[in-house]
Order: structure tokens, then sequence, then C-alpha cells
């Protein structure tokens, strides 16, 4: 059984309180695979000062490791937990500042940066430190962000205590697919939601599901389990949905 605890916009804070909703029997269910993912929450917001509402490095842990114990009183023995490390949303403005955003298309007067700077006139923006013509805010949103991430890394690596999952590191597949896609020719403008400016598009979700995939089969199969053993009859009896 599948289940999504996202929210968009959650932080790791927020992450505290939706975990209690985590619906699993540790005696009963088969081991489960957690996918720990923040992207760039925890950074972003629609303040006037960002900066300062971002979280800290030492808050980012205490959250972290506050979910984790959490998990460990509620997952089955033998489940694993993937840390997710935050992505370098700087990019957005390099790609998207002087685009027409879809309300300026009929007349062509309104590009992204200036929505970004309305957002932030107004504090209603979904991420002010990157969403913003201030080339040094947006360097130190993703000082920021690698901060966060390095602090995942380290707990990957060194936080051993848990004994009903073991914790894995993989860097953001949204990242991994921004770089892919540019390094085979194409624009990062193409795999963003024109509306927001922020989020990917349907098409770039299955690319980063993709991702994820290849980098947990290539790194750490074991979190994949054993093959579905009853597979022959669901394509069988779902071959013309790819055997889902």
């Amino acid at each position: 059984m599948a289940q999504n605890l996202a929210r968009n916009g959650a932080t790791s804070r927020d992450t505290l309180e939706y975990m209690q909703s985590l619906s699993r029997n540790p005696t009963e269910d088969h081991p489960a695979l957690v996918i720990y993912s923040m992207v760039g929450n925890d950074v972003c917001n629609e303040q006037e000062d960002t900066i300062r509402h971002m979280t800290s490095p030492t808050e980012f842990y205490e959250n972290v490791m506050g979910t984790l114990e959490f998990l460990e009183t509620t997952l089955p023995p033998g489940s694993h937990v993937i840390l997710v490390g935050l992505i370098d949303g700087a990019i957005l403005y390099k790609a998207m500042a002087d685009r027409l955003h879809p309300l300026g298309l009929l007349r062509q007067d309104l590009t992204y940066s200036q929505v970004y700077d309305w957002f932030n006139c107004m504090e209603i923006g979904p991420c002010a430190g990157w969403m913003n013509s201030n080339s040094t805010l947006r360097k130190i949103t993703t000082n920021a962000a690698n901060q966060l991430s390095n602090v995942l890394k380290k707990i990957a690596k060194k936080e051993k205590k848990f004994t009903r999952f073991d914790v894995h590191y993989m860097p953001n597949p949204f990242q991994e697919v921004i770089n892919d896609w540019v390094a085979s020719g194409g624009k990062v403008w193409q795999l963003i939601e024109p509306v927001d400016s922020l989020h990917p598009t349907q098409v770039t979700q299955k690319m980063i599901a993709k991702s994820i995939w290849s980098f947990l089969e290539g790194n750490m199969p074991h979190v994949l389990g054993p093959i579905n053993d009853r597979n022959d009859q669901i394509e069988e009896l779902c071959g013309g949905q790819g055997g889902h």
C-alpha cells in the first residue's frame, strides 16, 4: 500500500505533525520504503526577511531526527528510509525571469521577473529567496539549501541507532533531471510548470520518477524488495497499462 503524506510547501517542521497520519502496522505489514524529500521548502518562504525565516541546519537536524525517531516506532522491521537532498532553485530564475508569463502573452507585456517582483512586494510568493532579482540573495538561498543537504548526508552516513530501518541519501532527482535535460540540449523552462514557474510539469514528474527508480536500482537495489512473483498475472490483467 502506498501512502502520500506530502503537502505543497510543507517544511521539515510541518512533517513532525503530518507524520502522525502514517498508516503502518509494525508487526503485520511488509517492510516499507519511505522517501523523505523537502525539495526546497525549508529555505523557501514568502517573508520580506526570507533568510531569517529559513530553517537552520540545527533545527533541520532536530526535525529530521524527530521524524526518524517516530518512524522507529511505526515502521515494520527491515524497512528503508531515503533522505533526498534539496534542489538548487537558483537555476529557475535564470531560466524563467526574462520569459513572458502566461498572463502577459496576449499583450506581450508581463515577464516572470515582474511577477516575482509583485510576489515579493505583496509577500505572497512561494520562494522569495530564489524567485528574486537579487542574485546575492539567490546565492545565499542556494548555500542554505546545500547546508541542509549536508545535514541529510551526515545523518545517512553516521546515524546507526535505528533498528527497524536503514537510512540512505540520494541527490535531488529534479536537479538530476534538469542537469541531464540541459546536457542533452533541452531548456530548463521546458521542464517547469508555466503558471507558477516553480514546480515540475506532469511530464517532468514522470522523468523524476524514472530518475528515482534508476538511482535506487543502481545504488541500493535491496530497498526495492524482491520481484513480485505475480508480475505475469498483472501483465495479463493490465497489459495495456504497462503492468500497473
